[in-house]
C-alpha cells in the first residue's frame, strides 16, 4: 500500500501487507516530533496541534530524492526511534 496524509489530525492504518507511508511536511511552519517503532510500525508525527497517528506502516518514502526517506520541515525537527537497530534516511531542509 502507499499512503500519504493533508493537512490536520489523520490516521494513517496500512492494515496488513507491507506499507510505504510517502510524507513530506516542508511547507510547515514549525518543526515536527516524531516517535516510531519499527517493531510494531506505530508512531506519531506532532506538529503543532496537528498529529498524524501511524498504525502499521513499514517504512518510509518521501522527500525529493523519492528513492527512500522522510523530508522534515525548515525548523528544528525531533526524531525518537527505539533501542533496535534502525536504519533511516532524513531529509530536514534548513532545521535540525
Amino acid at each position: 500500500d502507499l499512503l500519504r496524509s493533508d493537512l490536520g489530525n489523520d490516521t494513517i492504518n496500512g492494515g496488513s501487507g507491507f506499507d510505504y507511508y510517502f510524507a513530506s511536511y516542508s511547507d510547515r511552519s514549525s518543526g515536527l516530533t516524531m516517535t516510531y517503532d519499527p517493531t510494531t510500525g506505530n508512531g506519531t508525527i506532532t506538529i503543532g496541534s496537528e498529529v498524524d497517528t501511524l498504525i502499521s506502516i513499514e517504512s518510509f518514502n518521501a522527500g525529493r530524492a523519492l528513492s527512500g526517506g522522510f523530508e522534515g520541515t525548515d525548523f528544528n525537527d525531533f526524531i525518537v526511534g527505539t533501542s533496535d537497530n534502525e536504519n533511516y534516511v532524513w531529509y530536514g531542509l534548513f532545521g535540525n
